[in-house]
């Protein structure tokens, strides 16, 4: 069992929906609507499993990581890319598992009674915009902001488990007995498009198009570890977490230590820390968070 870094988060943070799907081009201070083709992203709902030594993952292989109890899953990259969402139960709770490959983010989502399946809906500030399937209701992956034109409070989602990005390597090391996400045969040449793509920090047009602002305090790319809790936000580059092993934050009056998790090579926050803690780009954390104090 690892340690708590991956326990539940107390649902005290909420991502506020809005009631409709945001015009083409809508905007607000934290972002601008881009709607996702319908059809193009496909999620995966009660998706199918493989246990660890039938998955065909080479070491660096990089997976979404989710433990429940003893339930530990991981999610590879090559197939989340495509899908960017996967819905399914974790010990009786519907759990949507998110992630933005622009962003490289990766957050857990509780599916309480009201709210169905998830799926791709778009881009909102250069980060994934979550979509109800069968509905118009939308949410922004990474922070509790309104959505343009938003005035809703009606709906939330509350966070799930905390997901951090690994190597399979050092996530099947942490996990013998994780499953795997299992690829689905009708997507091979979608998911063939991952292995040809670049993995490290790319702008496009697309991204740019829908952010409304930079914050060069940090250059986009620089990946950071942040904090977010009761309107207050931190942030510090995984690059000096790992320097230093571990650095403390500031956040809501409270002090939080962040340490680098050198199992899994990555930095963790306290299982007692509620709110948003995770790795990004910085231009995506800064669109959301744009009084994040950051630790250098």
């Amino acid at each position: 069992m690892r340690p708590a870094c991956f326990v539940a988060i107390a649902a005290t943070v909420y991502v506020a929906p809005l009631p409709a799907e945001p015009a083409e081009n809508a905007a607000n201070e934290f972002g601008r609507w881009r709607t996702a083709e319908p059809g193009r992203f496909v999620p995966l709902n009660d998706p199918a499993y493989l246990p660890a030594r039938g998955a065909k993952l080479a070491d660096d292989a990089k997976v979404i990581g989710v433990v429940i109890g003893d339930d530990a899953r991981a999610f590879p990259l090559r197939l989340m890319t495509y899908h960017h969402v996967a819905n399914d139960t974790f010990g009786g709770e519907r759990l949507a598992v998110t992630y933005c490959v622009m962003a490289n983010t990766a957050v857990t989502y509780r599916l309480g009674d009201g709210v169905g399946n998830l799926e791709a809906g778009g881009l909102f500030g250069g980060v994934l915009a979550m979509r109800e399937q069968g509905s118009t209701r939308c949410w922004a992956q990474i922070a509790a902001v309104p959505l343009p034109e938003d005035g809703s409070t009606s709906t939330t989602l509350p966070l799930g488990q905390r997901a951090t990005i690994t190597t399979w390597r050092d996530w099947r090391a942490a996990h013998p007995a994780t499953r795997v996400l299992a690829p689905v045969e009708e997507f091979d040449i979608r998911y063939e498009a991952y292995d040809r793509a670049s993995h490290s920090f790319t702008a496009n047009p697309m991204m740019n198009s829908s952010i409304t602002r930079v914050d060069d305090r940090l250059d986009s790319g620089v990946e950071i570890f942040g904090l977010a809790r009761n309107g207050k936000s931190w942030a510090c580059p995984v690059a000096r977490i790992r320097e230093l092993g571990k650095v403390e934050a500031e956040i809501s009056g409270a002090t939080v230590m962040v340490t680098w998790d050198a199992a899994l090579e990555t930095p963790a926050a306290p299982a007692e820390f509620e709110g948003f803690a995770m790795r990004a780009y910085w231009y995506a954390w800064s669109q959301f968070y744009p009084e994040t104090e950051i630790s250098k």
